[in-house]
């Protein structure tokens, strides 16, 4: 079985390949309001007790994530503070954003106050490697899959 190897936020690729410029979301309340991320859960992966991160954008760039073309993976968000939509994005072709057609893989269809479970497949088309992968909440609005790098009310989670 093939398996897709997305290390997690910024960090050095080990095959080699030319590092991408991607932007620091902003946003205006971030943590102040709640709009964290506590836990995140992809397949096997976990990281748990984040908390609120400096400037309300974390990047983990040591992290790895391994999720398995073509099979369902789970994944598991939660938040410290209030209700809360996440939301998951990977940039499957490197340009360094996650406003193409497929990046988006996933959004909560409520806010919930605790733990937001879902499931993310990643399609036969993607090609094996490293790639960006981006986790957002949010308490006002689920956005729809649109990224939202200018965002009010949001904190921000990468993976490479």
């Amino acid at each position: 079985m093939k398996k897709l190897l997305l290390p997690i936020l910024l960090s050095t690729f080990a095959l080699g390949l030319q590092a991408q410029t991607y932007c620091a979301p902003t946003y205006s309340t971030g943590c102040t309001y709640g709009d964290d991320i506590e836990d995140v859960f992809i397949g096997s992966f976990q990281d748990t007790a984040t908390g609120c991160s400096t400037g309300n954008y974390n990047v983990q760039t040591s992290d790895t994530v391994f999720i398995q073309q073509t099979a369902p993976t789970s994944i598991s968000f939660t938040s410290n503070w209030s209700t809360q939509y996440f939301a998951l994005w990977i940039d499957f072709n490197d340009d360094g954003d996650f406003d193409d057609s497929g990046e988006h893989l996933w959004s909560s269809p409520t806010n919930t106050w605790s733990t937001t479970t879902g499931s993310i497949t990643i399609p036969s088309t993607v090609s094996l490697g490293s790639y960006r992968l981006r986790v957002r909440s949010n308490y006002s609005a689920d956005g729809g899959g649109v990224v939202f790098d200018s965002d009010p009310e949001a904190e921000f989670q990468e993976t490479v």
